[in-house]
């Protein structure tokens, strides 16, 4: 009698749950690189963790600026405000041509 042996890989692992806590901004990215991965959301985070971690490992993160720097968190703000400035001066001008556009009328 001749028997077919199938070998299956798989890794054993011991689990643990957490919850976290994260921005609407973050998830809705998380969600959408879901959709293209086709992963679970958990599979996704657990992926992108894992990928750091190697990276990291391989001496890649350094070309990554460190996130929790103060300088780093400045220069996001700067640029955020830098953006939140040309917005304002964008809506001003459409403010100004509305004005000029009414007070033509009214003439």
């Amino acid at each position: 009698m001749v028997r077919n042996t199938i070998l299956v890989h798989f890794r054993i692992m011991t689990e643990a749950q957490m919850k976290i806590r994260l921005s609407a901004d973050l998830k809705a990215q998380l969600e959408e690189a879901v959709k293209r991965s086709r992963r679970s959301l958990n599979g996704e985070i657990v992926a992108r963790l894992e990928e750091t971690f190697r990276a990291e490992a391989a001496g890649m993160l350094a070309l990554v600026p460190d996130i929790a720097d103060p300088k780093v968190q400045l220069h996001g703000n700067t640029i955020a405000i830098k953006e939140l400035r040309d917005e304002v001066d964008e809506l001003r001008g459409e403010i100004d041509a509305l004005k000029r556009n009414l007070s033509k009328r009214n003439v």
